[in-house]
């Protein structure tokens, strides 16, 4: 004790040679960075939640080292205030040598994933996707586990499991968690089945002509000639920088959340239901745009009142409200089952083709500006497919095709076409019978 009050006087004396500089550039500290700084060479002490380097002050101390050092990296506010509870003159010294307050410990969890789903890719492969979780300070990733085992980690919404046995079922669930080391509840446990094995063993062809567009700091698109099958491709798996990352059934793919001027690589490869897959399309690199000092960091407000409507027993459309941005609103993602599945520019509806019939898939939708800004997730929505029926089937058509009327409007030309021409039969005969008589 007689230590550490002979500490505290010196402190009081070193009073005038106050770190201003130190109280102006304070910030806050966690527990495990100050106990990163405990050796006489490196000082660092906790008082009361506010932390101190008291490096310099430990070769002033009259009564040694020790009384100091033995403090260096820990929380020193019980042999602190069990000295000098209430002392101003104390509390003053300590002043002199404050560098930050100590940041409290985050023991908030993330939210639950919601809506996880799988899709069955092959006999050796299951895509997972979920909605994303929130957080009190922010989200750092997603825990993976199969069968009631963690098997991977990742810092995104969806999941790619490979190498596995065909005609197996697996349980799959998801939990979030932040910096801290906080997960959250574990999400619902879905089960998927992976394909049988297949006497298929022709690969389709080579996807060509992949081209990349730059959309923004954060969001580059690709789109390819699409690949031919003995039997029928199924999907795309998309690569980035060597990496598998996706995988889609249509000719498109929307980059999206990547790090501003970075240049990234892609290539892409099809697959058809046996799991054979062709090889890689030809590569392409681009790169992000930059990031500008004072550029626009407002995202666009969340798209509302978004609403679906069964077109077919393959085809549904969304549509919703437009969404407001400071600068303005250049476009709006689409996600299906938690995977973005297209981007639509300066639109209000899409229509999404090329899904199963009579099966149940959850929708939402989030605006984008210029800058890569990206508005919170619109209200979700969850609808099923019609039953496919005995009837002529529309194939995939644009977006703007929402009433699929091709066959209708082929009927009514038609029936048009015939009318006119018995017309002008008519009015020919007339004029022949006319002539006739003349005659």
């Amino acid at each position: 004790m007689k230590k550490i009050w002979t500490m505290l006087t010196v402190l009081a004396l070193a009073i005038t040679s106050l770190s201003f500089v130190n109280q102006a550039q304070a910030t806050g500290y966690t527990l495990s960075q100050v106990q990163g700084h405990n050796t006489s060479a490196d000082c660092w002490v906790i008082v009361n939640n506010k932390v101190y380097n008291l490096t310099n002050y430990i070769t002033q101390h009259p009564g040694g080292a020790s009384a100091v050092t033995n403090l260096c990296g820990t929380n020193g506010t019980a042999a602190f205030t069990g000295q000098h509870s209430g002392s101003t003159s104390a509390n003053n010294t300590l002043t002199a040598y404050y560098i930050g307050d100590l940041i409290i410990s985050d023991t908030t969890a993330p939210s639950t994933p919601g809506n996880l789903n799988a899709t069955v890719i092959s006999p050796s492969q299951i895509n997972l996707g979920w909605s994303a979780s929130t957080d009190n300070i922010a989200v750092t990733g997603y825990a993976i586990f199969r069968n009631n085992t963690e098997i991977a980690t990742t810092t995104s919404n969806s999941f790619i499991n490979t190498g596995l046995t065909a005609s197996t079922t697996y349980a799959y669930a998801v939990k979030a968690y932040d910096a801290a080391g906080n997960r959250s509840a574990s999400s619902t446990t879905i089960s998927a089945s992976t394909l049988a094995t297949s006497s298929d063993s022709t690969a389709p062809s080579t996807p060509l002509n992949l081209t990349a567009s730059v959309i923004s700091a954060s969001q580059i698109n690709l789109n390819w000639s699409t690949s031919t099958d003995n039997t029928a491709v199924t999907g795309y798996a998309v690569f980035r920088n060597n990496v598998e990352i996706a995988n889609v059934t249509s000719n498109s793919y929307q980059n999206t959340g990547l790090t501003a001027s970075t240049t990234y690589s892609y290539t892409i490869k099809a697959y058809d239901a046996a799991g054979n897959r062709s090889a890689h399309s030809n590569l392409v690199s681009a790169t992000s745009l930059g990031s500008v000092t004072g550029t626009d960091t407002v995202a666009p407000s969340a798209p509302s009142k978004l609403k679906a409507e069964k077109k077919s027993y393959q085809h549904i459309k969304l549509e919703w409200k437009k969404s407001k941005d400071n600068v303005k609103v250049t476009g709006y993602a689409i996600f299906q089952n938690g995977v973005q599945i297209a981007t639509v520019k300066n639109k209000d509806h899409y229509t999404v083709n090329r899904l199963t019939a009579n099966t149940s898939y959850t929708f939402s939708v989030r605006a984008f500006d210029a800058a890569g800004n990206m508005s919170a997730e619109s209200n979700i929505i969850t609808i099923s497919t019609k039953n496919q029926k005995p009837e002529a089937r529309h194939e995939d058509r644009d977006d703007d095709d929402d009433d699929c009327e091709i066959n209708k409007s082929k009927n009514y030309k038609s029936k048009n076409l015939i009318n006119s021409l018995e017309k002008n039969l008519k009015k020919l005969s007339e004029k022949k019978s006319n002539n006739k008589n003349k005659d």
